[in-house]
């Protein structure tokens, strides 16, 4: 559950990251985006990607 909230917010970063890319951006950062990128499908299906849903919850053990 922590690493889908975790790639989700990466998601959501990655068109500021990748657009924001210039001659002197960490090319640590430029990698991280990069996979992220390559993790959703490829920037072909993330710009043909309608919307993004999700509700928030609290768990514990196993209940909701």
């Amino acid at each position: 559950m922590f690493r889908t909230r975790w790639m989700l917010a990466l998601a959501l970063a990655v068109p500021v990251v990748a657009g924001a890319e210039t001659p002197s951006s960490d090319p640590k950062a430029i990698a991280v985006a990069d996979q992220v990128m390559k993790s959703l499908g490829g920037k072909k299906r993330w710009d043909d990607l309608r919307g993004i849903r999700w509700s928030f919850g609290a768990e514990r053990n196993d209940t909701v």
